[in-house]
């Protein structure tokens, strides 16, 4: 993904997941986003390689659609804000500014959840009442359009799968990785597409390793967020509900890109679960298991 604007800064990697992770865990509101009867079934979703992009014919406004589904997951990250007091009004504004233009190309089901993301965020803005970003189904309808990326745009397909292998023991860890995501893909606008076939809440954050940073996978696995934000750009994101199908799109240029899940393996389950603690903090998926490094060329 290209950068939007030079102005559009982007917030800290324990900022930024603040919208992912937090509404991941805790809402239920990815209805929007949830697999349909026509969707492939969760062991037949993985593909080893991404397929040669289609070029469609597109009118004006689908086209700039499909560019502002490229845009569509910095705008779901900026909902984390870049302060303890939350996005600002022109953070808003471009959100709902990327989702206007999103809302203008597409139809059905995508082009109403563009519209709710729209009509949300100006009302935030007019009030200032931030409290109705924390709508449990606003997630849903941020992550509802990005499907057309592979429906309507072309963009090359990649469909992937989060597995979860359950703790032997009760003090154990439980084994977490991606199936299906290649280890090489070619550059190009790409469809990430993640089915959910675990028990949890899974999310694919994709990040390109900074070229500066010369590290392997497994050492900046070991960053703490702050450090990774310096190692490592968001370039998409997704967030997956368990059962549940959704996709994050992104202009892929030459370089090496690290997939991971930034959501906290849980102690219990319900309403009252927390957290698992290790010696340095929560205990992330990507911890686990839930990472994959992919070069681009």
């Amino acid at each position: 993904m290209t950068d939007i604007t030079p102005a559009r800064r982007r917030p800290p990697l324990s900022r930024s997941l603040l919208a992912l992770t937090t509404a991941a865990v805790l809402a239920a509101g990815l209805t929007a986003c949830s697999s349909s009867d026509d969707e492939p079934a969760a062991e037949d979703a993985a593909t080893p390689t991404a397929t040669a992009t289609v070029e469609p014919t597109l009118t004006a406004e689908q086209q700039a659609a499909c560019d502002s589904l490229l845009d569509a997951a910095t705008a779901l990250l900026d909902l984390g804000g870049s302060g303890e007091d939350g996005p600002t009004d022109e953070e808003l504004t471009q959100v709902a500014d990327v989702y206007r233009g999103i809302a203008a190309g597409l139809a059905g089901e995508e082009q109403a959840a563009a519209t709710t993301v729209v009509e949300t965020v100006d009302e935030v803005v007019q009030t200032g009442n931030q409290k109705l970003l924390e709508d449990e189904s606003l997630l849903g309808s941020m992550l509802a359009p990005a499907a057309a990326g592979r429906t309507l745009c072309g963009y090359a397909p990649v469909d992937f799968m989060a597995h979860e292998t359950p703790a032997a023991t009760g003090d154990g860890q439980p084994e977490m990785a991606y199936m299906g995501l290649p280890d090489s893909l070619p550059s190009g606008r790409t469809s990430f597409q993640l089915t959910n076939e675990g028990e949890d809440f899974h999310e694919a954050l994709v990040m390109k390793v900074k070229d500066s940073y010369s590290g392997t996978m497994d050492d900046l696995l070991q960053l703490d967020d702050e450090a990774m934000a310096q190692a490592a750009d968001i370039v998409a994101a997704t967030v997956t509900a368990p059962g549940a199908t959704a996709a994050t799109n992104v202009d892929l240029s030459a370089g090496r890109y690290v997939v991971l899940c930034h959501i906290p393996v849980m102690d219990g389950t319900g309403p009252d679960a927390q957290p698992k603690m290790g010696a340095d903090g929560p205990i992330w998926h990507y911890s686990v298991g839930m990472a994959h490094e992919v070069t681009v060329s």
